[in-house]
């Protein structure tokens, strides 16, 4: 299996968080449920948190808002 990157040398949690959920959005795409779960499954509970928080968020605002909203936050530091 190709080694997946956990983004840990992100310093931006929640950037971090946003890159790890579009690594499952992706496996999912490619209808790999198995692997994103695998995927998910490899980080402590505070991060599977953080994730499920942002899918949710992402449910609820919708993809581009969040990512938008993300990037808006990022870029004024």
């Amino acid at each position: 299996m190709i080694e997946m990157p956990t983004f840990n040398d992100v310093a931006n949690p929640t950037l971090r968080t946003w890159n790890r959920l579009n690594i499952i959005y992706n496996m999912k795409e490619m209808k790999s449920n198995s692997l994103a779960t695998r995927y998910a499954e490899r980080f402590n509970k505070k991060d599977k948190i953080a994730l499920l928080r942002m899918a949710s968020k992402v449910a609820n605002d919708g993809y581009e808002t969040v990512r938008r909203e993300i990037l808006r936050t990022r870029n004024s530091h």
